[in-house]
């Protein structure tokens, strides 16, 4: 995976590192990232804070967009590192095919039965069993 910084002055080197450790990490767990792009710029916003980071990541079939704004270049960084963690996340979540296998290739491992949805299939909770 490629990582490409416009105008990042702002962010020093080791959120900079952070930043790339991070993503890194979550190129990692997939082989769906291809590029990504950090661009940071000053916006003179008087609600939204001094600092814009906008992230554009290149994912196989998808382009994937996270943008923050705060009155720290760090601060706005790390939450839009957040955001595109959930989307990129959500879009793995989503690849599934029809014989429920993960993006990876490992079956998926079905949730457990709550209690509330053995109510509803008509069985009695786990918890309220009582043996005699």
């Amino acid at each position: 995976m490629r990582i490409d910084w416009r105008n990042g002055r702002d962010i020093d080197e080791e959120q900079r590192k952070s930043a790339e450790d991070r993503l890194e990490a979550l190129a990692e767990q997939g082989n769906d990232l291809m590029n990504v792009m950090i661009t940071s710029k000053s916006t003179k916003h008087h609600r939204h804070g001094g600092h814009e980071i906008h992230i554009v990541c290149r994912a196989r079939g998808r382009e994937l967009v996270a943008t923050r704004c705060r009155p720290d270049a760090g601060r706005a960084l790390f939450d839009a590192l957040g955001a595109l963690e959930r989307e990129v996340r959500d879009l793995r979540s989503r690849r599934t095919d029809h014989r429920g296998r993960t993006a990876r290739g490992a079956p998926r491992v079905p949730e457990p039965e709550t209690d509330a949805e053995q109510a509803d299939a008509g069985s009695e909770p786990l918890a309220a069993k009582e043996v005699e």
